[in-house]
């Protein structure tokens, strides 16, 4: 056996870097950017650490883009953009040419 990336034992691994979920699922990382705007840095920093943690799993899995399960295109005067659901809060972010732009993570009842 040989150590991973991490010093962790297992198979070597080449290719594009992996990320484990919460649930334990491997996700193929493409070279995608993830940008958070300083509206969405300061909501993520004001939640609750356990919820901070669950966003960042969802975040992680955006990069995956558009597999993700739970992504809807949001409408209107917010055209362009899309939202995803972690428990009562939302993630809503633009999709660029390699790039997942964050614009902000509230409570449902305040996200649109």
């Amino acid at each position: 056996m040989t150590r991973g990336r991490g010093g962790e034992k297992g198979a070597q691994i080449d290719g594009p870097p992996l990320a484990r979920s919460r649930l334990g699922e491997i996700l193929l990382i493409m070279a995608v950017a993830v940008v958070y705007t300083k509206s969405a840095a300061k909501d993520v920093a004001g939640l609750p650490a356990i919820v901070r943690a669950r966003i960042a799993d969802k975040i992680v899995e955006l990069q995956a883009y558009p597999s993700v399960q739970g992504v809807k295109a949001l409408k209107g005067a917010l055209k362009g953009q899309f939202r995803v659901r972690v428990g009562n809060y939302r993630i809503l972010f633009t999709v660029g040419a390699g790039t997942r732009t964050i614009i902000a993570v509230d409570d449902r009842k305040e996200a649109y």
